[in-house]
């Protein structure tokens, strides 16, 4: 048997554009560009979360050969369609395109009263006090690479980081749980840092979750997929979550990765960081009187001030003395 001139025509005129490309990413925002497949004029856009479904995710009309994405979340794989619009006729839908936006470094935080707390402040240097581990891969207080291939040579800080060692020949799942954070006297608001090292051909997804059990459930408050550096001795990458919805609270980080052959993946310096007001000293013997001169946040104030804590009444406190 032979076969010879095989051909594929189609009647639809309106042709699909060419050279897609996403350009200039960052934690929240991308460049899209494209050229007109004929001579058409108008595109139409469809974008979303990775795994969004056709027709449910943002719609975008357009007249030109080019869009910006914004308003987009950080660490995050984005979706894309695109379609020629020739009036009358459409052409088919190309697509999904993926892109995944950068990671936002820390930015810290502003007290507008009380002053600045670590409230978990791990470097692995003196190991993992207080933390634990589900599954298999993880390990604390790493002092050299596991692999030439994947992970970080040397630590961000210090000497030593933890790492999740992946499996040469089958797929390693595990979990790295911090101890107790206590947000529960903190106000306004809170920041989660830690530097990440994601080098290797086989990079896997690491979800980072929040829970007020240290067995769970984890709410996920930061994920990436795929490498970062491009050698084990690149510079670790600073990562930075927003906590301020977990100020009041008392919370666990939970870091869940997945991955197998040169997946190994480093993160070092785990710090949760919150604005605290001290607690204020009351002396027992002399309540009263420390009420009529002082303001809640401590600070010594006149008898009838309109900040002191008491009634404006000046009072004299006599103590009897033993006989």
């Amino acid at each position: 048997m032979a076969i010879d001139l095989l051909e594929i025509k189609s009647c639809v005129s309106c042709i699909a554009p060419t050279n897609i490309a996403v350009a200039n990413i960052t934690a929240s925002s991308a460049d899209l560009s494209w050229i007109a497949g004929g001579t058409e004029t108008a595109w139409n856009l469809e974008y979303g979360p990775k795994g969004f479904s056709q027709n449910s995710g943002t719609t975008v009309n357009l007249n030109a050969t080019n869009y910006t994405f914004t308003s987009l979340d950080a660490s995050t794989i984005y979706s894309y369609y695109l379609q020629s619009n020739c009036g009358s006729e459409q052409s088919v839908w190309l697509g999904p395109y993926d892109f995944q936006t950068t990671i936002a470094a820390p930015t810290g935080i502003t007290c507008s009263s009380g002053s600045n707390n670590f409230n978990l402040n791990t470097g692995f240097e003196l190991g993992a006090s207080g933390w634990s581990n589900t599954g298999s891969g993880w390990s604390t207080a790493v002092t050299s690479g596991n692999s030439p291939l994947s992970g970080p040579i040397s630590a961000h800080q210090g000497s030593n980081w933890a790492e999740f060692d992946a499996p040469t020949f089958s797929s390693g799942t595990g979990s790295l749980i911090s101890p107790v954070v206590d947000l529960s006297s903190s106000i306004n608001s809170a920041e989660l840092s830690f530097y990440l090292h994601a080098f290797g051909t086989s990079i896997g997804t690491l979800n980072v979750g929040m829970g007020t059990s240290v067995s769970g459930p984890f709410a996920n408050v930061f994920s990436w997929t795929g490498p970062i550096q491009t050698a084990d001795s690149d510079a670790w990458t600073a990562v930075g979550v927003d906590l301020s919805s977990y100020v009041g609270q008392q919370i666990y980080l939970s870091f869940d990765y997945t991955a197998n052959g040169e997946g190994d993946l480093g993160i070092d310096l785990v710090q949760v960081q919150s604005c605290v007001v001290p607690k204020t000293y009351v002396p027992d013997d002399n309540f009263e009187a420390y009420l009529e001169t002082h303001d809640a946040s401590g600070n010594v104030v006149s008898v009838g001030d309109a900040n002191s804590m008491g009634d404006g009444i000046a009072i004299t406190i006599m103590l009897q003395q033993p006989i």
